[in-house]
């Protein structure tokens, strides 16, 4: 089973190296994605590892040289998503919102110069070199039984602290963290769950899970979208911001109505549908 983990953390670096390399040249929006992709579960494999042996291994520590990366990746894609999702809300019409795409397709620019000046072109190169002495951690626990204890109780921990999110959900760091959470579920899952018996599997599908991950991040999307639209018209005082009384609606209302999604699925507990025991 330790050999199932090892794998896939070498997997993840190997998504990670490919898609570091190619967003460097291109900036591709799938790209960056996949490599934020990668280094999440990344993040989630540091913070088991440092459950299994807290005296051997810091996740933060290890996370520390890429986390910067993180960000200014992050960056860039809220940028990108914003783009993509003005042209779809404006449809056929192609000159409208026309300087407010100029103003975000210049702030990607801006990300990417930050992105190049700042991320060295060895940063992968130093986080494939740890990947021996993060393995070793794993290597040295011995008790299978003890990885598949801690298994259960940091699953139990991390569901634990969404129902105790969604009890306040008027904070939107609160929607933001449950997101967090759900994401690191998964990734948990996908390498621990030889560890948990078949009874305690998550009973949603995949494609079900897929469908609440996708509801969190258009609200976040939208969240994105609004703070931006709304820093755009405060520093540019001569655009009317009538012209972009739809535009702001629009993403109001999706934001709203993605809102009464999330609250309808964790007032249901669908997250919240199996305990884990020991």
């Amino acid at each position: 089973m330790k050999n199932r983990i090892e794998k896939y953390f070498i997997k993840q670096l190997t998504a990670f190296e490919k898609n570091f390399k190619k967003s460097k040249k291109e900036f591709d929006i799938e790209a960056i994605h996949e490599m934020r992709l990668s280094i999440k579960r990344t993040k989630a494999l540091f913070l088991f590892f440092e459950y299994i042996d807290p005296d051997n291994f810091n996740a933060r520590n290890e996370f520390k040289s890429i986390k910067h990366l993180f960000k200014m990746a992050g960056n860039i894609r809220d940028i990108q998503v914003q783009i993509r999702l003005v042209k779809n809300i404006r449809k056929g019409g192609k000159n409208k919102y026309k300087p407010y795409i100029k103003h975000l397709r210049a702030k990607e620019t801006e990300a990417i110069v930050i992105f190049n000046k700042e991320v060295k072109e060895s940063l992968h190169q130093e986080v494939i070199t740890n990947q021996d002495k993060i393995l070793n951690v794993l290597r040295e626990v011995t008790n299978e039984e003890r990885i598949r204890e801690k298994t259960i109780t940091l699953l139990n921990d991390k569901i634990s602290h969404i129902d105790k999110l969604r009890k306040d959900l008027g904070k939107e760091e609160n929607i933001h963290e449950i997101r967090t959470t759900i994401k690191q579920i998964q990734y948990l899952f996908a390498f621990t769950k030889k560890y948990v018996s078949k009874k305690l599997f998550l009973q949603l599908s995949k494609k079900k899970l897929k469908k609440i991950e996708n509801i969190f991040g258009d609200w976040h999307d939208r969240v994105n979208g609004l703070n931006l639209l709304t820093n755009y018209l405060e520093s540019n005082q001569e655009t009317d911001p009538g012209e972009y009384e739809f535009l702001k609606n629009k993403l109001e209302l999706g934001k709203k109505m993605l809102f009464m999604q999330i609250k309808h699925i964790l007032n249901k507990k669908l997250l919240f549908f199996f305990v884990l025991e020991l």
